[in-house]
């Protein structure tokens, strides 16, 4: 089972849910139906500028809903929509596991 398969069994597609750092390869597109919310470190534009140049497909990039800019999560998307995510949160974690509240370890 890839992971993106491990992931969204997980996941309720109707669910409201954030994923963090999609980039150009989104693991729950809204464009599937997913009711998520993108947090990025830059907008839409910006991550088609960044990875266009080396041949990577920006057809997947998704509309930033949130641009990173340092503050904590919670403050940045607001505290009902961080308790009531159910997405794919986690799914860039892996690579950030610094950015995991200490309650959701």
């Amino acid at each position: 089972m890839t992971r993106e398969k491990i992931i969204l069994s997980h996941i309720k597609r109707d669910g409201l849910g954030l994923e963090i750092g999609a980039g150009c390869a989104p693991i729950a597109p809204k464009k599937h139906g997913f009711r998520v919310h993108v947090l990025d470190h830059c907008d839409k534009n910006a991550l088609i500028e960044k990875y266009r140049p080396h041949g990577i497909s920006v057809e997947n990039i998704e509309e930033v809903d949130f641009v990173w800019d340092g503050l904590p999560y919670v403050e940045l998307v607001g505290s009902a929509m961080w308790r009531a995510r159910h997405v794919s949160r986690r799914s860039r974690m892996v690579f950030h596991p610094d950015f995991l509240p200490a309650d959701d370890a």
